[in-house]
């Protein structure tokens, strides 16, 4: 891929992860760092894909909320997203109560960048037991 669902321009050369990956709802969502030409200054670029479980590929249907609701969405069902400069860290996340995965890295500059996706599988949070009708 060289752009993003939003158009912006994506590098891939020497991309690297370098945290855990989160599997949540059948999607893998991880966060990517590209250096810069100087390997000792803190430049460089990062990415964050959410790949479906099964193949690495795109889902069937559109995964970040920001490509969902555009006025006029792409064909092409985006697995990538551009964060912008710096290192990011690990994505964590959380369930919303609508079901969606809201995730959550933070740049290298401090500031923390909100990413929600749609999960291929229903989501529910909630106390569950071995044995379901003893634990409501």
């Amino acid at each position: 891929e060289s752009v993003d669902f939003s158009g912006d321009a994506l590098s891939h050369t020497g991309e690297r992860m370098l945290s855990k990956p989160l599997v949540l709802g059948g999607l893998v969502t991880f966060s990517t760092y590209i250096p810069g030409i100087d390997e000792c200054a803190f430049e460089g670029e990062s990415n964050v894909y959410a790949v479906y479980y099964k193949t690495g590929t795109a889902n069937k249907k559109y995964v970040f909320n920001e490509q969902k609701n555009d006025a006029n969405p792409s064909d092409v069902v985006g697995r990538v997203r551009k964060l912008g400069p710096g290192m990011p860290s690990a994505v964590s996340a959380q369930v919303t109560s609508s079901g969606s995965i809201k995730g959550f890295v933070q740049s290298q500059n401090g500031s923390i960048l909100s990413i929600e996706t749609s999960s291929p599988f229903s989501l529910r949070s909630g106390i569950k037991g071995w044995m379901s009708d003893q634990v409501q």
